[in-house]
């Protein structure tokens, strides 16, 4: 969405757009025009913003009880993960988070619980 400046750096934690409806007009708010989404507020369109976009499916999720998963590779999360996860611990949806086996994750942030769940040797060397 561009906010703040941060246009092209899609997964810089310094951009303050965290997926909120652009209506709610707070700091974390996407600067995705509601021109891009329906009445709703499902985004209807590729252009929207990819963190309004991930919110709102966070969202659904919840509703029916859905889980967000993550992929950790080498024991830690990317940027963009990150983001999700703040996403995801915002919305209160369940983290189930699947680790490559090559050493144990710390938790970036946070006070939730998470499920882990380590790839067998055998699934990592296909």
């Amino acid at each position: 969405c561009a906010k703040g400046g941060y246009h092209g750096q899609f997964t810089s934690v310094e951009c303050q757009c965290r997926g909120l409806h652009p209506d709610l007009c707070m700091p974390t708010s996407c600067g995705t025009s509601v021109d891009l989404l329906d009445a709703g507020g499902r985004p209807k369109s590729a252009a929207v913003c990819w963190r309004y976009s991930f919110r709102w499916h966070l969202d659904m999720a919840k509703q029916s009880g859905g889980a967000m998963v993550q992929l950790v590779e080498d024991q830690t999360l990317g940027a963009g993960q990150v983001i999700e996860e703040e996403m995801a611990e915002d919305v209160g949806i369940h983290i189930i988070r699947i680790h490559d086996g090559k050493g144990d994750y710390v938790r970036s942030s946070g006070s939730r619980e998470f499920v882990n769940v380590d790839v067998p040797e055998h699934v990592r060397n296909l």
